[in-house]
């Protein structure tokens, strides 16, 4: 006997046991006898009830198929000759109403005419009158024999049609479509007034009506508790139930008592003991009866359809597990992956194939057949990966450098692990990878700018302050070749470069255009003019409505072979000098070097790697750039004063004449060294002190130098004019003197004066005097 077979069997025993208890004077059958002899007619009722029959008994066929429309009888005993409607005529009607319906004729007059009359009706058997009970008996038990065969055969049928149901719903995956054929079979089965099957919810607590047929379908969806009401019982204790009229045990009180129910079965639905719900059937109609084959076809509708409904929700569980597993797989942002040890993608999911830049998994797994050699740029990244899940079980942020599917290269940040089997052996590793390229070079960007800041504001010379950048410059963005052009004269040769060839270098170096002569050639407005892309940049030439050119007046390009394929031949005039692309070069930026509005020269960047910039890396440069134009400028102004101060400070310290500052209080500010050598004063001697104090001017002509040091100090200049000095030593001498304020924000602060010794040459003039007096005397 199989599982299922014992279950069935099982369910009839509590079925029949309930049954027993509830009606322990069950009868043989039920038995309607027509007949207008009154007297008769009751004889023979309490007769049969005697013989444990169920009688109902009436005069006329009318009254019978009144009852007959409202109670279910096995067999009907009816007189043939009766006023208004025969015998025949009632057996007729009455297997309209019942087709199982057993008829057996009475007469008095039995002819051979009237036996097959009878039978061509549908009747079973006609018995004479008047007849005995020893006669009868007999024949009511072959009758109710074929009645019960009868039952039989149409709850085999019913049998069948319940296994046929039971094939049909095992392939359906819709659980309400199943809820909704088990109750239509149940209905239909038990000739039921109403089905409706409870489920239980996912904690087990409540069951809730899941199914409803015939009345009360408000009841639909309703929750109760386990701990209560017949179903309740019923699911708690895996036991069906019958009841017939008012339920009055205590232990299953319904939840809503209702009279209007007059028998009822509440089954569990059990799959290998597990309770998968509870299946309820009533009958509203007093004169109907639940029969034994209708209640062991309910028993092994139940035993067939429970493993089904438990099964179907297993099913409806792993399917949204599975659909909110793939979902969460197709639609999460992390890249998800499962990998063999020897490089084999097994799985991805759409974010891990847009990571490494494939239209979706299908494109990655049919292009990347060994992930560790097509994509790490460093395999020995790999080797690390695998050796920290060996050592630790796990990795988290594990990054590396990947190759794109176009060449370009990303930072990958990982935390995965490793799947074995039940004998350890590694199968494959599996986990969550993220794109973290953008926080990597933010970090860079980051650490770049301050480096480059940093190296801006050391004192170093100019071509070891770019030289320095440029190295910071390819160590950071990883680009093969860098290099900075600044203006020197009207050209623009490489300053500093690095990573270039000295072919490359020797070629490029110049962007003027030369005549015949070798002379640059100018445009109309008298500017040189400047060849290539590089000088499209440094003069201006740049239109931000080109997708190769930004606001910030830059040039970039991914590619330059499709750039030149795609430019016009006007344009691609430009290129004619251009190596970039015959070198090599796919990638190339362009970054003008700008210093208070004008451009000094730009900061070039190539890389034979196509993709190797974007929008958001140009406009890095291009702040970069402007960084290094104010710094340049400045350093270039720098040099330029400490050339001027050079050269200003060896002509004062080589000067003949004695230059001299002084300030409002008329104290000596500065003085050149030349002052020892005119008036026997070191400059430390004189610098710090009054003119008036110092008493280097001659007494008769200190109150006209202070006059004309005021004049001086108010703006106006004394071009030259004569005063006597005194030397430390005593000697005088005469001293030609011219004179300038020394502005600062506008406003005279001190007062420079050049004095030059004209000693000998008044000497000169006063003997020529002398001289010319003697004569004219003479």
């Amino acid at each position: 006997m199989t599982i299922e077979e014992a279950a069935i069997h099982e369910q009839e025993r509590k079925i029949m046991k309930n049954i027993a208890e509830k009606d322990s004077n069950h009868k043989i059958g039920r038995i309607i006898v027509v007949d207008d002899e009154a007297e008769l007619m009751n004889a023979l009722c309490e007769t049969l009830v005697r013989q444990r029959y169920e009688t109902a008994g009436f005069l006329s066929g009318e009254e019978a198929l009144a009852v007959l429309k409202e109670r279910e009888f096995d067999l009907l005993l009816t007189d043939l000759m009766m006023p208004k409607m025969d015998g025949i005529d009632l057996i007729r009607a009455g297997l309209d109403i019942d087709p199982n319906l057993i008829g057996i004729i009475m007469t008095g007059h039995g002819t051979v005419q009237t036996a097959v009359e009878a039978m061509k009706t549908g009747a079973f058997d006609y018995i004479l009158k008047p007849f005995k009970l020893n006669t009868l008996l007999p024949l009511l038990s072959r009758a109710m024999q074929v009645r019960n065969l009868r039952l039989e055969n149409m709850q085999l049928k019913e049998t069948v049609a319940i296994h046929e149901l039971g094939k049909a719903i095992a392939f359906s995956s819709d659980l309400n479509a199943i809820l909704n054929k088990i109750a239509d079979t149940a209905l239909q089965q038990c000739s039921a007034d109403e089905v409706s099957i409870m489920l239980p919810t996912k904690g087990g607590r409540e069951l809730y009506v899941a199914v409803v047929r015939g009345g009360h379908t408000e009841s639909l969806g309703e929750h109760a508790p386990i701990e209560q009401g017949i179903a309740g019982w019923v699911a708690r204790n895996r036991e069906p139930v019958v009841f017939q009229g008012e339920v009055n045990d205590p232990r299953m009180a319904p939840i809503r008592p209702r009279n209007d129910i007059h028998i009822a079965v509440s089954m569990p639905m059990l799959s290998q003991g597990k309770l998968v719900g509870v299946l309820n059937v009533n009958i509203t109609q007093s004169h109907r009866q639940f029969t034994l084959g209708q209640l062991k076809a309910l028993s092994i509708l139940v035993s067939i359809v429970s493993p089904i409904l438990e099964n179907t929700a297993l099913y409806i569980q792993i399917r949204k597990a599975e659909e909110n597993y793939r979902s969460i797989f197709e639609n999460a942002i992390e890249g998800i992956f499962q990998r063999s040890p020897d490089g084999g993608l097994i799985s991805a999911n759409p974010s891990f194939a847009r990571i490494f830049g494939y239209n979706s998994p299908e494109d990655l797994m049919a292009n990347v057949i060994d992930f560790i050699d097509q994509v790490y740029i460093d395999p020995d990244r790999s080797t690390e990966f695998a050796r920290l899940i060996d050592t630790e079980g796990e990795v988290r942020n594990f990054e590396y450098q990947a190759r794109r599917k176009d060449g370009s290269q990303a930072w990958i940040s990982v935390n995965g692990h490793a799947v074995h089997d039940e004998k350890g052996v590694l199968l494959y590793f599996e986990g969550m990878s993220e794109d973290v390229t953008e926080r990597k070079l933010s970090e860079s960007r980051l650490k770049l700018s301050k480096e480059i800041l940093e190296t801006l504001n050391r004192p170093n010379d100019i071509v070891k302050l770019i030289g320095d950048i440029l190295g910071l410059l390819k160590e950071h963005t990883g680009v093969e070749a860098v290099g900075i052009r600044l203006k020197e004269g009207e050209d623009y040769p490489y300053y500093v470069s690095n990573g270039f060839s000295a072919g490359f270098l020797e070629t490029e170096n110049h962007l003027c255009v030369f005549d015949d002569a070798g002379v640059i050639t100018h445009d109309a407005q008298g500017h040189p003019i400047l060849e290539c892309l590089c000088g499209d940049v440094l003069s201006g030439r740049t239109d931000p409505s080109l997708t190769f050119f930004t606001e910030g007046g830059s040039f970039w390009t991914n590619s330059t072979a499709e750039l030149m394929a795609s430019t016009s031949e006007n344009g691609r005039q430009r290129f004619t000098r251009s190596r970039c692309n015959s070198e090599g070069y796919e990638s190339l930026t362009l970054i003008p070097l700008r210093s208070r509005g004008e451009i000094i020269g730009l900061l070039q960047l190539n890389d034979s790697r196509r993709n190797a910039f974007t929008s958001e890396r140009i406009l890095f440069y291009e702040g970069i750039g402007a960084s290094i134009g104010i710094a340049v400028s400045r350093l270039r102004s720098v040099e330029a004063l400490r050339e001027s101060e050079e050269k200003y400070r060896l002509l004062f310290e080589n000067v003949t004449d004695v230059i001299v500052s002084i300030d409002s209080a008329m104290k000596v500010i500065s003085i050149t060294p030349s002052v020892e050598k005119s008036l026997g004063y070191r400059p430390e001697e004189v610098i710090g002190r009054s003119l008036g104090e110092l008493g280097i001017v001659a007494k008769e002509f200190l109150e006209g130098a202070f006059s004309d040091m005021q004049r001086v100090l108010a703006g106006d200049t004394i071009p030259s004019k004569m005063y006597e000095l005194i030397a430390k030593d005593g000697a005088r001498m005469f001293s030609e003197i011219s004179a300038a304020p020394l502005r600062r924000d506008g406003r005279a602060a001190a007062v420079i004066c050049v004095a030059r010794d004209i000693t000998e040459r008044k000497q000169a003039e006063e003997w020529l005097l002398r001289e010319r007096s003697m004569v004219d005397r003479i």
